[in-house]
Order: C-alpha cells, then structure tokens, then sequence
C-alpha cells in the first residue's frame, strides 16, 4: 500500500472516538444519518451515508423520517436495545455528544499507517451488504 493510497481510504484526518452505546441509541443514529441524507431534497442536510463497520442495517428508503430501519444487525445477529455496545467513532461530527466517547490517540490515518507497518497486507474485497434497500 502506498501513502496516496492511504489518503484516497481517508481524504480527511479524522480522530477517532470510542465509548458504549445501547442498541436502541444505536438505532436511532441510524435512523438519524438516513434523515441528513435522504430527506425530500428541501431538507436534505447531507449526502452520504456514514459507514460502519459489524453493523448491517435493512431498511425502507422510501419510509418517513424515523421509521426507515426495520432491522439492525451486530455482527450477524440482531441487536438488542436495552444491551450496551462498544463502538469507535471517526469524526466529531458523527460521534454523538450524549455518549461520553473518550478521544482515541493519533487520527485514524496514523494509526492505519502504524498498523500497516506491522503486519501484512490487508485483503478486503468489495462487498456491499452494509445496507439493504427493500
């Protein structure tokens, strides 16, 4: 791998936040990153989905606000509400302010760049199962 490389996977230096969530917060993140980016056009607000990474989600694009997700997966099973998760945020502007997240040494693209150092080359194929549109 090389630096372009690493900046075309991360174009901006985001830090990275971690904390614990419930299913039912992490649900409503969900629901809430649906609503910046795929609003009627008159209150879209952005224009990605935020990605993730061990959260699988099913929902109907075309619901209203809030009632997009019909199933959310951790892993490969389905979450539970009321249980408590750890996550890692990259970028304020994702990372919920109601969640206590703790900052997370360097940025991302550092730590990437020390991981990648270390060990061998990551291989990860293309997939798209991070979001089923029904």
């Amino acid at each position: 791998m090389r630096e372009d490389d690493l900046w075309n996977m991360i174009p901006l230096d985001v830090q990275l936040f971690t904390g614990e969530v419930t299913g039912r917060r992490l649900r409503e993140l969900a629901e809430s990153w649906m609503t910046a980016s795929a609003s009627a056009p008159i209150e879209q607000k952005g224009g990605y989905f935020t990605r993730q990474a061990g959260m699988n989600i099913i929902a109907r694009i075309n619901n209203p606000d809030g009632f997009r997700v019909e199933q959310l997966f951790i892993g490969r099973r389905p979450y539970k509400p009321d249980r408590r998760y750890s996550v890692v945020f990259g970028g304020q502007q994702v990372a919920p302010k109601d969640i206590g997240l703790k900052r997370l040494g360097p940025p991302a693209r550092d730590v990437l760049r020390d991981y990648l150092a270390r060990h061998d080359p990551v291989r990860a194929e293309l997939t798209h199962d991070r979001y089923i549109w029904v």
